[in-house]
């Protein structure tokens, strides 16, 4: 039991400085679209790889941030079903629903896995005035489904453990 909590703690400390990531990225973005108005309005002077990076960046909160806002449940959730029914029945949705969402994330990390592998291998460049590694683009796609994948195992364990109960 002690090295499922120290695994836990590692866990969470991970998504905690993912988080942060994804919180330094949205405060860059808001630097960064506030330079990006001022430059074109007061000098006609746009950063020309500024909408590029920002693009960059929202994929990157997107999965830096949503395994952790699902460890502190603050995502998405259908309430107006969820707390309709009696215990048991939601009990049974929460499980239901975070075992989609563990086939789902594993079949997304798998396959995105491998699509970064193979944009690593082929040094593919994107299109664009940076022409950057697409790999550095895409490669956080498997690292969240990753994360996002675990941590509904670990909430689905808190479900069963509140299904058991019941």
């Amino acid at each position: 039991m002690r090295i499922i909590k120290k695994l836990n703690a590692v866990f969470d400390r991970i998504l905690n400085i993912m988080a942060f990531i994804a919180a330094l990225l949205l405060v860059s973005i808001m630097l960064g679209v506030v330079t990006e108005v001022f430059l074109r309005f007061f000098f006609n002077k746009p950063i020309f790889w500024m909408i590029e990076v920002i693009e960059c960046a929202l994929l990157y909160i997107t999965f830096l941030g949503g395994a952790w806002l699902l460890a502190k449940d603050k995502h998405v959730r259908m309430d107006f079903v969820i707390n309709r029914v009696n215990p048991k029945t939601k009990a049974i949705l929460n499980i239901t629903t975070s075992f989609l969402c563990i086939i789902v994330f594993l079949i997304l990390t798998w396959y995105t896995g491998k699509e970064a592998w193979s944009l690593f291998k082929s040094g593919a460049v994107t299109e664009t005035r940076l022409a950057q590694p697409k790999i550095t683009i895409f490669a956080i796609i498997p690292i969240g489904s990753f994360f996002l994948f675990l941590q509904f195992i670990r909430i689905q364990f808190g479900f069963l453990k509140t299904w058991e109960k019941q």
